[in-house]
């Protein structure tokens, strides 16, 4: 059996604006089973943020792992909801 992988990501870092692609390829590398995403003080994502959050999400899950939000800042709740993503970057149960 394979051992856990966990990715711990920091919205606020530079990449996610600089870099995505970076992202993606250590999500989709050998793939985590669980991602944690560090909101807390976080302003508004972009737009690209957002929908690279939301990938995220569903790619993570669709292949048995977990995905999380730690500790959402409010303007970051409030902008997710407000582009229609809250749901599918926080999860249907709500901020975690």
């Amino acid at each position: 059996m394979e051992p856990d992988r966990h990715l711990d990501l920091d919205i606020g870092d530079p990449a996610w604006a600089q870099a995505p692609a970076d992202i993606v390829k250590a999500v989709l590398g050998d793939g985590p089973h669980s991602i944690t995403v560090r909101a807390d003080g976080a302003a508004a994502p972009t737009a690209l943020s957002a929908q690279l959050l939301a990938f995220l999400r569903l790619h993570v899950e669709s292949g048995g792992g977990t995905f999380s939000v730690a500790d959402p800042s409010p303007g970051f709740v409030d902008a997710v909801t407000l582009l229609g993503l809250g749901d599918a970057i926080l999860g249907p149960e709500g901020v975690q």
